[in-house]
């Protein structure tokens, strides 16, 4: 029933449309900008570590305001703008590829753009969903959702590397860019009937209580508040082990640019062992379990790239480890949103999205700051599996708090 009625939604089939395009595109930046820091500019571990939390710092920021505006305004619109906008970013950021004009500061500053943009794209898109079907079906919308991100993310980075490989990185960015453009010329044809909260003025007194709102909820809720707990603990091991990835592999692993691009194609596969693991799982034993095992594999798969060498088959070494930990990210992905969007009434969801979001993402810059100067002051390998430990802190946390036991919440709506 569910895949049908969300074959027969036109809103659903265009924004499921819109995402696979412009993360098609986004794995292009994704590759290019790491490779271009090391090959191009030398950077070293602490620069990369700067780099990514550069990328991340903003969804700390401004992810609760934005869950603000997304329950504030039309979130097409809001949808609309932040792909244009960043289309616009990474164009200049490949202008300045081109011209040789970009430094360490400079892609500090993309990142900076871009993950200010992507918070709010985030926080509408996680909102305008329900808007576009019904609590039933958010299970099988989401996994949709995940399959046509993961899918792009199987093609993408191989398909990155290899236009890198060819052609530089400025055209890997200006990929990127246009996909930006047709990803906002197709969600500005979707026609969607948005529920959106009475606005109780424009007063910064009226936005900051809005905020409130948001936060009393997830930490007045018995699963959202541990869930958002956990996500930022995994979160720091994740960013400190993504700041140094590519030098790791590169410098201390050896592999090329190519070989790098085909690790991430073989860790985003990880489609494949998440839908069977997420949806027979969640029905056997329920989401209580999903969360449990998701977390177990995120902590297993860092482990495996910190135990790595280049003398065991290393490009299958890493790409399963990041097989591994994508598969545990995606099955935790697909549940919480879901179980989140079941929760929260229509009139907070922007909010509650926006305070979780918050919370998981504290442990991004701080990860990768951490990671890229602790690479440097430790090394790379030891620093890979203290960000291993920290995942495995994240499962001891859920696995004594209700989460780990719970099967189905009624939904708010």
């Amino acid at each position: 029933m569910a895949r049908n009625t969300l074959l027969r939604s036109s809103g659903y089939r265009k924004l499921w449309s819109a995402a696979t395009v412009s993360e098609l595109g986004t794995q292009a930046t994704f590759l290019a900008v790491p490779i271009y820091a090391v090959s191009v500019l030398d950077a070293d571990a602490t620069a990369l570590g700067l780099i990514t939390a550069g990328q991340f710092l903003p969804l700390v920021l401004f992810s609760l305001p934005t869950g603000v505006l997304a329950d504030r305004f039309p979130r097409k619109r809001l949808l609309v703008i932040s792909d244009l906008l960043r289309a616009v970013v990474v164009l200049l950021a490949g202008v300045g590829a081109i011209a040789g004009l970009l430094n360490v500061p400079l892609l500090v500053l993309v990142g900076l753009l871009l993950g200010t943009i992507a918070s709010l794209s985030y926080s509408a898109s996680q909102a305008i969903l329900p808007d576009i079907i019904e609590a039933e079906d958010l299970v099988s919308a989401n996994t949709g959702l995940q399959v046509s991100r993961s899918a792009a993310q199987v093609v993408g980075p191989g398909a990155a590397g290899v236009l890198i490989r060819a052609f530089g990185v400025p055209v890997a960015l200006l990929v990127d860019a246009a996909s930006y453009v047709a990803s906002a010329s197709v969600l500005g044809t979707m026609r969607v009937r948005e529920r959106l909260t009475p606005s109780t003025g424009a007063s910064l007194q009226s936005f900051i209580g809005d905020i409130r709102g948001g936060l009393e909820f997830v930490l007045g809720h018995p699963l959202l508040r541990p869930m958002a707990i956990a996500s930022g603990l995994v979160n720091l091991g994740v960013a400190s082990v993504e700041a140094i990835y590519v030098l790791y592999a590169i410098r201390l692993i050896g592999l090329s640019e190519l070989q790098v691009g085909l690790t991430f194609t073989i860790g985003n596969f990880s489609l494949l062992a998440a839908l069977p693991l997420t949806l027979g799982l969640n029905k056997l034993k329920g989401s209580g379990a999903v969360f449990v095992v998701a977390l177990g594999m995120q902590a297993a798969g860092l482990l495996l790239i910190a135990s790595a060498t280049s003398s065991v088959l290393p490009v299958a070494v890493l790409g399963a480890a990041l097989l591994l930990r994508n598969a545990g990210a995606i099955s935790w992905g697909i549940v919480a949103t879901s179980l989140r969007q079941r929760v929260s009434p229509p009139e907070v969801i922007g909010r509650v999205a926006a305070t979780v979001r918050t919370f998981g993402s504290l442990g991004l810059p701080v990860g990768a700051i951490v990671g890229g100067v602790a690479g440097d002051a430790i090394g790379i390998r030891p620093t890979l599996f203290l960000a291993a430990l920290t995942a495995l802190g994240a499962l001891a946390y859920i696995l004594v708090s209700d989460v780990a036991s719970y099967r189905e919440v009624p939904t708010a709506r």
